[in-house]
């Protein structure tokens, strides 16, 4: 894979009215951008990267994951990479900033 077209793709997806629902499937993994309030659905064990985007003091809040956050500043290149699901949803609230949510699904191709 092209880290230069992976890239630009999730630019493209930043880019993408709130209004509408988009998110990008590779595999076993599907990429979503989080503005506001976002709830994932999948199973327990399953592994969620949440990473601020462009903001360096994105705010935000978690449940459903084993290192939960509460209303702390994620800072690009810091927390929120390999999280897990405790159960089969989980949820992020973002106060301020905007995030990408990596989900790593064992639905598909297993």
């Amino acid at each position: 894979k092209r880290i230069d077209h992976v890239v630009s793709n999730l630019m493209l997806l930043a880019q993408i009215p709130e209004k509408i629902s988009a998110w990008i499937v590779d595999n076993d993994m599907e990429v979503f951008y989080v503005r506001n309030f976002f709830e994932l659905k999948g199973k327990k064990g399953e592994i969620v990267s949440v990473l601020p985007f462009l903001s360096q003091r994105t705010l935000l809040k978690t449940s459903g994951l084993f290192y939960g956050l509460n209303n702390e500043k994620l800072r690009i290149g810091a927390r929120g990479l390999s999280n897990i699901m405790l159960n089969s949803t989980a949820s992020i609230e973002v106060e301020q900033g905007s995030v990408f949510v990596f989900h790593y699904s064992r639905l598909r191709g297993t």
